[in-house]
C-alpha cells in the first residue's frame, strides 16, 4: 500500500469519526451542520497537504509546512466549534448559526492566505535550489576539465614539471573559488569556460613558456571574477 492510499484512507477514518461524533451532538440543528460542515473541510484540507508532502520530489523543509499549517487549520476549526457548542450545552450563549458560518468563513479565509504565501516561498526557494544546483554543477564539469589537463602534458615538453605546477595552481584556485555567481558576472564566468577549453588547446601543442603564461592570465581573470562576486553579495 503506497503512501498516497494510506494518507487518504486515514482521511477517511478521521472523516468518519467527525461523523459519528456529529450524529451524537444535541443541542441547536444549525450549529451542528455548520460543525460539521466545517470539520469536513478542515479534513479536506489536511489529506491534501499531506499528499503535497508526501509526494514525489517534495522538498524539505519547504513542503513539511503545508500539513503543519493544515494541522493548525484543522484544530482551530475544532476549537472554534466546541467553544460554540459546549456554550450552547451549558446554556451560556446560543450563537446564531449564520455567525458560526461566517466565523469559519474568516477563518479559513486566513489560513488560505497562509497557505498562499507558504505556496508563493516555495515556488521561490526552489527556483533559486535549480539555479543554485544548475551553476554548482557547471563549475563541477569545468573543474574536471581543469584536473584532467596535468595528464595531457606531453612527457618529452621542457619544463614539463612547472607547468603541472601551474595547472595544479589552477586548479585549486577554481576548486577554492565560489561557483555561486550573480547576473553581472555571467560574461565572466562565460570567458571563464572559453580560457579554459583554449588552455586545453594548448597544453598538447605549445611550450612550457606559451601555457604557463595562458594560465597566469586565467588565473588573473578568475580573481577579478571572484572579487566582484564577493562585492556583489
Amino acid at each position: 500500500m503506497n503512501n498516497k492510499i494510506k494518507i487518504v484512507l486515514g482521511g477517511l477514518v478521521i472523516a468518519l469519526m467527525a461523523t459519528a461524533v456529529y450524529l451524537l451532538l444535541p443541542g441547536e440543528p444549525g450549529l451542528n451542520h455548520v460543525a460539521y460542515g466545517a470539520a469536513m473541510v478542515g479534513i479536506a484540507v489536511m489529506v491534501v497537504s499531506a499528499l503535497i508532502l508526501g509526494r514525489s520530489g517534495a522538498t524539505i523543509p519547504q513542503d513539511a509546512v503545508f500539513p503543519i499549517t493544515a494541522w493548525g487549520y484543522l484544530i482551530s476549526n475544532l476549537l472554534l466549534s466546541a467553544l460554540v457548542l459546549g456554550l450552547e450545552a451549558v446554556s451560556v450563549w446560543i450563537a446564531p448559526w449564520p455567525l458560526l458560518c461566517l466565523a469559519h468563513t474568516l477563518l479559513l479565509g486566513g489560513f488560505t492566505l497562509r497557505l498562499l504565501a507558504l505556496a508563493a516561498g516555495k515556488e521561490h526557494i526552489d527556483g533559486v535550489g535549480e539555479t543554485a544546483a544548475l551553476k554548482v554543477t557547471d563549475w563541477g564539469m569545468l573543474l574536471a576539465d581543469l584536473e584532467g589537463l596535468k595528464d595531457r602534458v606531453p612527457a618529452a615538453l621542457s619544463g614539463r614539471e612547472k607547468v603541472v605546477r601551474e595547472l595544479q595552481a589552477l586548479h585549486e584556485a577554481f576548486r577554492y573559488s565560489d561557483p555561486m555567481s550573480t547576473a553581472p558576472t555571467a560574461a565572466l564566468d562565460a570567458a571563464l569556460k572559453t580560457d579554459v577549453a583554449a588552455l586545453a588547446g594548448l597544453v598538447s601543442t605549445a611550450g612550457a613558456e606559451e601555457i604557463a603564461t595562458a594560465c597566469g592570465k586565467l588565473l588573473s581573470r578568475l580573481k577579478d571574477r571572484n572579487t566582484r562576486v564577493r562585492a556583489l553579495k
